[in-house]
């Protein structure tokens, strides 16, 4: 009897023991997740939650799985501005009396996130190996997204000077710049305009208008210049010989 007892127990120590190595759910920090990577198995397609029991036996082999954690929650947040500036905005600037501005800047504030499944289907095409590298991936997207939302809101104004970016809801702006074709993955939670400058047309056109109906502008426009001074080397040169 005894020894049914101590055979008993350590078979259950065992599985216990077998179980603990196979169950990676107690190494994932709550609000995290975790993929199983092995060298028998590659990528699993069943992702570790935090809270949802699942077993894998590829961990019983040693040195065989590992866990990739990464964490999706809270979003990533950043705070991203476009710029530009119009054709000659500088040369024009310092022509006026008022020293105008004749630039672009829009400032947005962006968070965004993926689910776990798209975290796996990232990590399996490469674009993302861990936590730092997703950070890396929310942070390109974000640029991006800036990108095409300050093009469309200068595309609006150059359309319409008395156009107003801050009246084009979210999910218009989201619906316009059409990031999901680049970036299919991402939930975009907040893309806002926290601030902006546009330059007044009307005064940028009439400033231009009037250089270049003078035969002053010819000489000053720095292009020409630059131009001039190509003839004149040539011309030297040309001399020379």
């Amino acid at each position: 009897m005894k020894k049914f007892f101590a055979s008993f127990i350590i078979l259950a120590l065992f599985s216990f023991f077998v179980f603990l190595v196979g169950w990676p759910q107690i190494k994932v920090p709550p609000k995290s997740y975790a993929l199983v990577v092995s060298k028998s198995s590659g990528v699993s397609d069943r992702i570790v939650k935090n809270g949802e029991f699942s077993w894998f036996w590829q961990f019983l082999l040693p040195t065989n799985a590992s866990l990739v954690k990464f964490n999706i929650e809270p979003y990533f947040s950043a705070s991203k501005t476009f710029s530009s500036k119009l054709p000659s905005a500088d040369f024009y600037r310092a022509s006026a009396d008022t020293a105008p501005s004749f630039s672009y800047n829009f400032n947005f504030s962006i968070s965004m996130t993926i689910s776990p499944e798209a975290f796996l289907e990232l990590y399996k095409a490469n674009k993302v190996t861990d936590q730092e590298s997703l950070t890396r991936f929310f942070d390109s997207a974000a640029d991006y997204i800036t990108q095409l939302a300050g093009n469309y809101f200068v595309k609006k104004h150059e359309e319409n000077p008395s156009f107003h970016p801050e009246n084009i809801r979210r999910e218009d702006l989201i619906r316009a710049i059409q990031s999901y074709k680049e970036y299919p993955e991402l939930e975009i939670i907040t893309l806002a305009l926290t601030s902006y400058e546009m330059p007044d047309l009307s005064l940028y056109n009439q400033i231009r208008n009037h250089f270049d109906a003078s035969e002053y502008f010819a000489g000053q426009n720095p292009a020409n210049q630059d131009e001039d001074k190509t003839n004149s080397n040539t011309n030297s040169g040309e001399n020379n010989e």
